[in-house]
């Protein structure tokens, strides 16, 4: 029998070159379509409220109701939330600590306060209660910033690493 079965042919080169490419295609079809699926989940587990704001359980209420049972001879315009051995809380430390520092403060210190604090102005406060009070406020991440407008009304609350990061005016001019 001279006739050729489908078993005997050989594949060429060039059609082993298609398969070995249509397979790295469609294996990294699969690999995109994995990692675009677990990044829609991930965007769907750390997405912000529907309203937009993460911590809007403190926007919009008076400054006074959260902290009444701390005496301050001043309402604070911005009460911090630092806690020990915190980069970033150190360096917002240093930023209150410069002398141009102006706006009124209230350090709530999630632990027991720094054992050797920069000398601080005298707009500045630290509440007696600082664990007691992040505690009640429900503040667990640090450093983490309420803001408030010049009525007592909290504007602003986020978790941050510079005073800047607030985007919010601090040297007591015109609010937005």
């Amino acid at each position: 029998m001279s006739g050729s079965s489908i078993f005997d042919t050989r594949v060429s080169f060039e059609a082993a070159l298609m398969f070995v490419t249509w397979a790295a295609v469609a294996f990294l079809t699969i690999i995109v379509m994995h990692l675009h699926l677990r990044l829609q989940r991930l965007e769907r587990t750390t997405a912000a409220r529907p309203d937009g704001k993460a911590y809007n359980h403190f926007t919009g209420r008076h400054l006074d109701d959260l902290i009444a049972d701390t005496a301050l001879p001043a309402r604070p315009r911005i009460v911090l939330a630092l806690s020990r051995g915190c980069g970033a809380c150190d360096r917002i430390l240093t930023e209150i600590a410069a002398p141009g520092w102006t706006v009124p403060t209230l350090i709530v210190w999630t632990d027991n306060a720094a054992p050797a604090m920069p000398p601080l102005p005298a707009t500045v406060i630290v509440a007696p209660n600082g664990p007691a009070l992040a505690a009640r406020l429900g503040i667990r991440i640090t450093p983490f910033a309420l803001w408030a407008n010049n009525d007592g009304v909290i504007m602003k609350a986020q978790p941050v690493n510079t005073l800047s990061s607030l985007g919010v005016p601090l040297n007591g001019g015109p609010q937005p």
